[in-house]
Parts: structure tokens; sequence; C-alpha cells
């Protein structure tokens, strides 16, 4: 099986890895600055940056600007290195700092609370970052630009991928302001109530807000309790 280019950009990061294992390394990879492996959860933890990985399961994150990174490693005292075409450009040492590659469980990752965070949209997310990465004429596994012959870079590829990015955040708009207790199953307490309310000449809307439940599953409830006669006509 050949070796991919995100393999063969991680085994060089590797290098760095290995040669300065009480740093994180920070290597600007063609537009990006890329934090990989132990280093990308130190820079997920304090900045917050979207954990990625490619097709070998290889951790990375990245940003277009090295200032927020820098910032970030600096008030935290944690070591580093920025790798800028294969030379060091930048390094920093702190006494009190406690990464250490080689031994990694050194760093308290608060990962779990960003989990939490955005579980509940994690794959629609997921599939917007790598839309925008591809709009923005870069490939995802291998942090390089995408050539002006590629089917990604034509108008057509481009219209396709914006459609798509749109439809994504309708869908979780529409999951974020769906009703509390939409889908759950109807009790015979809730339909009791329903039926108290529905007779007492309550708006749709009122009995929605009170069962939490959106205005057509009030509709199609009370229309079923009208043919199972629970509620007279």
């Amino acid at each position: 099986m050949p070796i991919s280019k995100g393999d063969v950009m991680n085994e060089k990061y590797i290098h760095w890895e290995y040669e300065y294992p009480k740093h994180v390394v920070v290597r600007k990879e063609n537009f990006y600055y890329v934090a990989r492996n132990e280093s990308a959860k130190v820079i997920h933890n304090i900045l917050g940056y979207k954990l990625l990985k490619d097709h070998s399961n290889n951790l990375r994150v990245g940003g277009s600007k090295i200032e927020p990174i820098v910032e970030g490693l600096n008030s935290n005292k944690i070591n580093y290195i920025i790798v800028e075409y294969g030379e060091i450009t930048h390094q920093e040492e702190f006494e009190s700092s406690c990464f250490d590659f080689k031994n990694s469980e050194n760093i308290s990752y608060n990962e779990e609370s960003y989990i939490k965070k955005t579980e509940k949209f994690k794959d629609e997310k997921n599939l917007i970052s790598f839309i925008d990465i591809l709009l923005n004429g870069m490939d995802n596994l291998t942090s390089e630009k995408i050539e002006k012959d590629n089917i990604i870079k034509s108008k057509e590829m481009e219209k396709i991928l914006l459609l798509t990015k749109k439809s994504i955040n309708l869908k979780i708009k529409r999951k974020i302001n769906k009703p509390e207790m939409s889908g759950s199953k109807w009790t015979e307490e809730e339909d009791e109530q329903l039926k108290e309310e529905y007779l007492s000449n309550l708006s749709i809307k009122e009995i929605s807000k009170a069962h939490k439940r959106s205005m057509n599953s009030i509709t199609r409830r009370i229309e079923k309790l009208k043919i199972d006669k629970i509620i007279d006509y």
C-alpha cells in the first residue's frame, strides 16, 4: 500500500517531536500552522481548536494565524517551537512547563467538556468544517493546497458545497428549535390535560407551549383523541 502525503507529513513532524520531546511543536504547512498528535491536544485544550483526524487516525489542529497559538502557549507557560520550511523560527521554554511528548499524561486535557458541548451536532459540524476547508482550497488530509485543475476547484463543485453547507446549517437550526417534548410518548395524564385545555377553548399555540410540543403535534393528537372518542366533537 503506497504511503500517503499525510503519512509522510506526519512522519516528518514526529522527527521534531522526538528531537524536542518537552516542547509543543507547531509547524507551518502551506498556509496553516499545524500541531499534530499530543501537541494537537494541547492546542485544542487551551484554544478550543477543533481536533481533526486523518485517515490514519493521526490527530491534528491548525489555524491560518500563529499569533493566537503563540499567545495561548505563552500564557499557559508551555514550551514550544515554531517550525517553518524545515527550520525552527521561534523557540520558547518555561521552568514550570510540564509538557512531555514521551509522557503525555503530565498534561490534563479538558476534552470531556468540549465533547459534551458539541456532541449533539458533532457529525453536522464535522461535515461543515470539512466543507469550509475544501472551499478554502485546502486538502483536509494533507493540509496541502488543492491544484487548480482539481474538480473540487470547479464552479459547479463550489456551488454544490455551498448548498450542502446551507442545508446542514438549516438542519442544525431545526434541531435547536425543536420543542423539548418533541417525539416523546404521550401519557394518559397529558392526554387528559390536553382534553381539558381543548374544551376550555385554549388556542393551539397556547396548548403547544404548555406541552412543550409543536403545534402540528398538538393538532394531530387532538384529531387522534377525537377518533378514539376521548374528545367529543
